[in-house]
């Protein structure tokens, strides 16, 4: 499973694409479930981002050292466009107008 993708004359291996999707998944997950509140014992409340966030921190590690500082800064601005794509889209959706339904009252 040792196979290259070719992107404007430079080679990236399958693992190192797969684990950059992961990364930007994961830091996009857990940036809609991080409003999520759960309670642990002892009365500590945290995020429900706690569950994923510490992927992305620990592929950002992976790529700084595996595969260098330039590939872990383009994952860092794949993440950030594919989130502000997140929240375009967002606002789009809360945007548009909701559909009539039969028993509401028009003027809501």
């Amino acid at each position: 499973m040792n196979k290259k993708v070719t992107l404007r004359n430079e080679r990236y291996s399958f693992l190192q694409v797969l684990l950059t999707v992961i990364s930007v998944a994961c830091l996009l997950i857990s940036n809609v479930i991080t409003s999520k509140q759960m309670q642990f014992p002892f009365g500590l409340t945290m995020t429900g981002a706690i569950y994923i966030f510490p992927v992305t921190y620990i592929l950002s590690d992976v790529f700084s050292e595996v595969y260098g500082y330039r590939w872990s800064r383009i994952t860092c601005y794949m993440g950030f466009a594919m989130n502000v794509v997140m929240v375009l889209a967002f606002e789009l959706a809360i945007a548009s107008p909701a559909p009539f339904l039969l028993g509401e009252p028009r003027g809501v």
